[in-house]
Formats: C-alpha cells, sequence, structure tokens
C-alpha cells in the first residue's frame, strides 16, 4: 500500500512545508520541495516507524530525497543517518547511503581516526556489493562530515527498512574486518597525551627512536599522527620477520631515560652514544625550562611520565630470543619500589649501541 503524505503550508512566503504521513502530522520536521518532490529530514523516530515499512518504489512519486536519524553499532558514532537518494544532481543512479559522523576529541581506539579510514575503504574493496562512502567530495582528506556505505538502489521493491539493515549489518562486518587489519598489521602502534606545553619537543624524542633502533642494529620505519589531544607512534620494522616483542622493549628503555640521570658526553664516547645522550639531555632541558616558566616543574615532570609511559602493547607472539633481546633483558632489571618501576644500566646500554658509518 502506497504512504499517503499530505504537504502543506507552514508560514505563507516560506519554503519549508508541513508534512502528514497516513494521517499523522509531523510538525518537526525538515521538508521542502526539491527537483520533482520533496527533500525530507527526519530524526522522529515514530515517522521513520512508518515510512520505513515502505518501498523505494512506493515513495518515489514523493520523494527525491529521504534522510532518517537512525542508530548505529559503531563505537566511535558521535550521530547516523540513511540517505536515500532518489532523484539529486548530486547521485546519478539513485542509491541508499549509511553515513555516519564521528567526534575526533572522542575517538576511542589504538590507532587513529586517519589510518582506520584507510583500512576501512581497503576493506570495502572486498565488498562489492557496496562502495565506501565520504560526505566531504575530497575523499583525500579526513571525512570530517561523515563517512560510511554507499549501495545503489536495484530492486525498487525492497522496503526501506530491508535497505537499512543491509547496510548496517553490512558496515558491522567491514568494522569488524578493520579492527582485524588493524592489530594485524606488521607494527606497533602507540598513543600518548602529551600537554600542550610539551607536545613539540617530546614529539622530536620519538622521532629520533627510529635513529636509536638503527644503532641497536634494527631499521625502523616510524610515523607521528594526531587525533585531538592524542599523539600517535606507529613502527614498522623494515625486515618482516623481525620480532615485535624485541621493539616493545626497547622502546620501554628508550622512554624510559627522559626521568633517568644521564652521563654528559665525553671525549671518547662514541657517536651513537654521544647523539643519544645529547638527545636525552636537550629534552630533559627543554622540560625545565617549560616547568620553569609555568613555574610547575613537578607537575610538568610527572605528565611527562604520564604521557610517556606505553599505553597500548599489541599482542605480540614470541619468536625466537635474539641476541639483542637478552642484552636487553639483563640492561632492564625490575625492581619493587612503590610498584614495579624500570631501573636501566645506562653504561651498558650506551656500550651497546653501534654507528654504522
Amino acid at each position: 500500500m502506497k504512504p499517503h503524505f499530505t504537504f502543506t503550508t507552514k508560514e505563507k512566503g516560506k519554503e519549508r512545508l508541513n508534512i502528514a504521513l497516513n494521517g499523522v502530522e509531523f510538525e518537526d520536521i525538515y521538508c521542502t520541495h526539491f527537483i520533482k518532490g520533496h527533500y525530507i529530514h527526519a530524526s522522529n523516530d515514530t515517522f521513520t516507524q512508518l515510512i520505513e515499512k515502505h518501498t523505494i518504489q512506493e515513495i518515489s512519486e514523493e520523494i527525491d530525497f529521504l534522510r532518517l536519524d537512525i542508530h548505529s553499532n559503531f563505537e566511535n558514532c558521535n550521530s547516523a543517518e540513511i540517505k536515500i537518494n532518489i532523484n539529486t544532481p548530486r547521485e546519478p543512479v539513485p542509491c541508499i547511503i549509511f553515513n555516519q559522523t564521528v567526534f575526533m576529541e572522542t575517538w576511542k581506539g589504538a590507532y587513529s581516526f586517519s589510518d582506520f579510514i584507510r583500512e576501512f575503504k581497503n576493506e570495502c574493496l572486498n565488498h562489492q556489493e557496496v562502495s565506501y562512502y565520504q560526505e566531504d567530495e575530497e575523499e583525500d582528506l579526513p571525512p570530517l562530515n561523515g563517512f560510511g556505505l554507499k549501495i545503489d538502489i536495484g530492486d525498487h521493491h525492497i522496503t526501506i527498512k530491508e535497505y537499512a539493515k543491509q547496510l548496517k549489518d553490512k558496515f558491522d562486518t567491514i568494522n569488524k574486518k578493520t579492527a582485524v587489519r588493524l592489530d594485524t598489521s606488521p607494527g606497533l602502534t602507540f598513543n600518548f597525551h602529551f600537554p600542550p606545553s610539551i607536545a613539540t619537543v617530546c614529539e622530536q624524542y620519538l622521532l629520533y627512536f627510529s635513529q636509536f633502533m638503527l644503532d641497536l642494529g634494527i631499521q625502523i620505519e616510524e610515523s607521528i599522527s594526531h587525533n585531538a589531544s592524542k599523539t600517535f607512534l606507529s613502527i614498522t620494522p623494515t625486515d618482516k620477520n623481525q620480532a615485535l616483542s624485541t621493539i616493545h622493549n626497547a622502546l620501554s628503555i628508550y622512554l624510559q631515560l627522559p626521568n633517568l640521570t644521564m652521563p654528559p658526553p665525553y671525549s671518547g664516547m662514541s657517536t651513537a652514544a654521544s647523539q643519544l645522550t645529547a638527545n636525552v639531555l636537550h629534552l630533559q632541558s627543554q622540560l625545565t625550562l617549560v616547568s620553569a616558566t609555568l613555574e610547575t616543574k613537578n607537575a610538568t615532570i610527572a605528565a611527562l611520565q604520564t604521557a610517556l609511559e606505553l599505553t597500548r602493547e599489541k599482542n605480540i607472539n614470541p619468536k625466537e630470543p635474539e641476541k639483542l633481546d637478552s642484552h636487553l633483558g639483563e640492561i632492564i632489571k625490575l625492581k619493587k619500589y612503590e610498584g614495579k618501576i624500570l631501573s636501566i644500566d645506562i653504561p651498558a646500554l650506551l656500550k651497546l649501541l653501534k654507528r654504522k658509518i
């Protein structure tokens, strides 16, 4: 049975219309004349329940574009909607879109939003019945206005509710596979929350980690990205057979160094050891300067320690013990002192560093 629509002028001289569906009037729905029919945006649950029972064919005589706010299972979703394009200039082929927006400030996850979108797009390629959708026309930019899935309307006799369920279920499937992609990528991702006053200097220190690893005999690629107030450090070993546990152990040492007393560079110290020491001392001096300026030295150092803590470790599958791992094990010693803290043999660490010319 076709839906019965009634459209009346809301105010004289105004484009917005009042709408009634099957005898039920709705005043909180945005409705205007469009190309041949009407443009409707509804966030009213009762209206959605009434209209979603109808097929695309049944509503197409009166509606060019229908937008319904709905619920999403996506953890980071701020708002979600189904958009039905029957006769619109932007979409040459009638289609239905499941779109949702995300608040960058409240993004949850051990990977950045940019990393998620990259892998989400890649996973969409494995599902030919749908395609990736981005509200922003420039797909090279982050989807600040929403992203999701699009499906062409092939059968006009399927109900809106059925199409919406197909898209939501497919989104949930792709989302889960995207998470697996990110969790099984051949690298590590860590997130930090640096106070704004020390963010730049802390990130500079993080970027030196690749040279630190190279001086330990391991080549890695690293990158830094941002989501709201979070800093994400991504590390990928050049050698895919490299044990991630070694990189994780080395990073745990590296992140503790700014909280320790480093020996000043001296004559005869190796280039690798000298540069590491200089970087640590530079970070410490910058933190002291910032802290002195803000008169919150203790608070800043405490914030640095919190910011430099490892906030996420992947599920690392242990490999055969490596020679470097055994050395690192000797350098790190766990001692009990108000909980567990790292005690690092700094002289032994500096001797382990070798710079290849």
